[in-house]
């Protein structure tokens, strides 16, 4: 399983190790018990890419994209050379 996340900074892709150990893991007992700390969550999730935001134009256009429910042409980017590697 991949996790996105949009940052201020840019786009984050992780991927849950052992995703099948936590399938019947309810999100309150996963964030309160395997997201607690850094420590935690390190075993949880691992940094798979991260893009930056080329500048401040292009964090707010990704910004309204989210809002209006679009998807980027950064984060469209993003995805199809994710999905190249």
């Amino acid at each position: 399983m991949l996790l996105l996340f949009e940052t201020p900074a840019g786009y984050s892709l992780f991927k849950v190790a052992n995703e099948k150990k936590y399938k019947k893991t309810s999100v309150e007992d996963l964030f309160s018990t395997h997201l607690s700390s850094v420590d935690k969550a390190r075993k949880l999730i691992q940094l798979e890419s991260f893009q930056p935001f080329a500048d401040t134009a292009d964090a707010l256009s990704a910004a309204t994209s989210l809002m209006e429910g679009k998807m980027s042409p950064s984060l469209q980017s993003f995805l199809k050379q994710v999905q190249k590697d």
